[in-house]
């Protein structure tokens, strides 16, 4: 059994890959992923996704200030 933070970050997780999806690439949405062999393709849609929130909001990250 897992304990409660574990699945309380699972959830979160779970929620920004979802919506990274959706809003990176959402003609194809996938709704199950393995945890060794997709490990790449998650971390590149978190990361398209962290990206895409930070433009949409016009959010600064501490490397683009001058």
């Amino acid at each position: 059994m897992a304990a409660p933070m574990e699945t309380i970050l699972v959830k979160i997780f779970a929620t920004a890959l979802a919506l990274s999806q959706v809003t990176t690439t959402p003609d194809a949405v996938k709704t199950q992923f393995d945890r060794v062999r997709d490990q790449e393709q998650v971390a590149q849609l978190l990361h398209a996704g962290c990206t895409h929130i930070r433009k949409a909001f016009d959010i600064e990250t501490s490397t683009s200030r001058n």
